[in-house]
C-alpha cells in the first residue's frame, strides 16, 4: 500500500470455533455444505469474500494458520535502522537527544536501570513516547492498563508483590500491569496481561465494562533514571469466576 515503506506486522492468532447447529444460521454462514461464498459488505462498500476450507486444503494453497517455531523464536521487536544509519548511531542520536533535553543519562544500564537499547526498544515498538516540555526539558509519557482481578470465590485481590531484574529481586506492592500501545484497545491490552499471569482460560474472567477509572501520574522513572515520566493509567476491574475452580 505505502511503496517504501518497512512495515512490521505484529499478528495475533486467536483460534475459535462455530458451535451452532440451526441449519439457518449454518446456511447463511456457508457453513451447512461449503457450497458458495460468504459475501459481507461494509458501510463503505468493501465487500469482502471468505470460504471454508479444510486445515489439508489450507495447507495445499499454501495459507499458514499457525506461525511456525522458527518464526516465533527470530520475531525481533525492533525493525531495521534506516539505510545509512546503523544501531550504534541510533542510541548515540537518542543519548544526544536525551541530554539537550535535560536528562541524567550516565547511570542508564547500571544495576536496575534500563538501558539505552530497552528505551530505544520502548520507543520503536509504542510502548512509549517522548514529548518536549515547554521548559525545554523531556518526558517519557507511557500508556497503562491496571487489572484490580477480584476472585470471586474468596474475595481476594491479585497482588504484584516481587519482581526479578537483572538476577535481582525487587519487592513490589502494585496491581498487575501492562504497558498499552497507543493503538491498542485497553481491553485486548488486559487479555494480554491476564494470559501471561493466570494458568486459566480467558472465559473465567468476567470484566466490568462500566468500572473503569482514569488517572495520570507524573514521577521520576524507576526503570531510566532522570527520567521525568507521566503515567496515563486506565484501571480495569475484573472477576475470576468460582466456575475456574473447576477448570
Amino acid at each position: 500500500s505505502y511503496p517504501g515503506i518497512r512495515t512490521v506486522y505484529r499478528k495475533e492468532t486467536v483460534s475459535g470455533s462455530v458451535d451452532v447447529m440451526d441449519p439457518a444460521v449454518l446456511s447463511r454462514l456457508k457453513a451447512a455444505d461449503r457450497h458458495g461464498d460468504l459475501t459481507v459488505k461494509d458501510a463503505r462498500g468493501y465487500v469482502a469474500s471468505f470460504t471454508w476450507l479444510s486445515e489439508a486444503e489450507c495447507e495445499d494453497k499454501q495459507i499458514t494458520l499457525w506461525p511456525t517455531a522458527e518464526e516465533e523464536e527470530s520475531f525481533s521487536a525492533l525493525v531495521n535502522p534506516p539505510i545509512g544509519l546503523d544501531v550504534k548511531a541510533l542510541h548515540e542520536h537518542l543519548h544526544k537527544y536525551l541530554q539537550e533535553g535535560s536528562v541524567d543519562v550516565p547511570n542508564w544500564g547500571q544495576g536496575i536501570n534500563k538501558s539505552m537499547k530497552d528505551f530505544s526498544e520502548e520507543l520503536v515498538t509504542g510502548q512509549a513516547a517522548l514529548v518536549m516540555q515547554a521548559n525545554g526539558k523531556l518526558m517519557r509519557v507511557v500508556e497503562i492498563v491496571v487489572v484490580e482481578l477480584v476472585d470471586e470465590q474468596s474475595g481476594k485481590v491479585l497482588m504484584e508483590v516481587a519482581e526479578t531484574s537483572k538476577g535481582e529481586k525487587i519487592s513490589l506492592r502494585r496491581l498487575p500491569a501492562i504497558k498499552r500501545r497507543a493503538d491498542t484497545h485497553h481491553y485486548l491490552a488486559v487479555r494480554q496481561l491476564l494470559s501471561t499471569i493466570l494458568p486459566c482460560s480467558e472465559m473465567f474472567i468476567k470484566l466490568d465494562i462500566a468500572g473503569i477509572r482514569v488517572l495520570e501520574e507524573e514521577q521520576t522513572s524507576i526503570s531510566y533514571h532522570g527520567l521525568k515520566t507521566l503515567y496515563r493509567k486506565r484501571y480495569v476491574r475484573a472477576s475470576l469466576l468460582a466456575s475456574s475452580r473447576a477448570a
